[in-house]
């Protein structure tokens, strides 16, 4: 495989992995105040992606990929709010461990890395497009 197949299929797998990472936030976003319904049931926990190198044999190169997505292990808030269906014998109700400010720092850094993948892609393919029309005309 040629250095500007390679730059490419490397930079749409980071591609994939940014884009499954951004899904993930988005996730987080969504299920920032997603209670348990009834007393003691746990609410939504904070997902997050782990990233890993792998060697691709086909391609011949190292890619990245997203391994797994875990569970965050950060304790669950608590609120007080004795009417609530999930709400403890004390009144207490488990609030997700999702911070919502956090979620969209996560989701700007990935936004931003996913714009600068996309910019190397796109001078990848130029540069291939350029070399294909000096090689045609040599």
């Amino acid at each position: 495989m040629t250095p500007l197949l390679n730059s490419q299929s490397q930079l749409t797998a980071a591609m994939t992995a940014y884009n499954e990472r951004m899904r993930v936030v988005a996730q987080n976003l969504s299920n920032a105040r997603t209670t348990g319904t009834t007393p003691g049931e746990s609410p939504y926990s904070r997902q997050l992606p782990i990233f890993e190198s792998y060697f691709n044999r086909a391609a011949g190169q190292n890619l990245v990929r997203i391994k797994e997505i875990i569970q965050d292990k950060t304790p669950f808030k608590e609120e007080s709010d004795p009417s609530h269906p999930a709400a403890d014998e004390r009144g207490i109700v488990k609030m997700p461990n999702v911070e919502p400010l956090v979620e969209v720092m996560d989701m700007n850094q990935s936004a931003q890395g996913l714009k600068r993948l996309f910019k190397a892609y796109r001078v990848a393919t130029q540069m291939r497009h350029m070399t294909l029309a000096l090689l045609k005309n040599a």
